[in-house]
């Protein structure tokens, strides 16, 4: 199974940074959470312009080998493996 570009996508608390960052080290690949484009803060309640999210994601999609959690957008057709995290509300970790 080829998972040189995996995006993992799934509800808040689903276990996806967790996948990400266990895959991302033994696949060698960048591993690269969308948040953390998406917002201009930790809290999450200031949100980075679109097109420079956007500009931002293009970047790391364009790497040889990545590990993405979040929803891939624009740049879904280069990846080689997608993993759903779809957990029961009662089970995930942030409930």
């Amino acid at each position: 199974m080829d998972l040189t570009r995996t995006l993992i996508i799934g509800n808040s608390g689903s276990g996806k940074s967790w996948l990400a960052q266990q895959l991302a080290g033994p696949l060698q690949a960048t591993w690269v959470d969308l948040d953390s484009l998406h917002w201009l803060s930790d809290e999450h309640s200031i949100a980075r312009p679109r097109a420079e999210a956007l500009g931002m994601a293009r970047i790391a999609a364009d790497e040889e080998r990545w590990v993405i959690e979040g929803f891939g957008g624009s740049r879904i057709q280069l990846m080689d493996r997608v993993q759903i995290m779809d957990l029961a509300k009662i089970i995930r970790l942030s409930d």
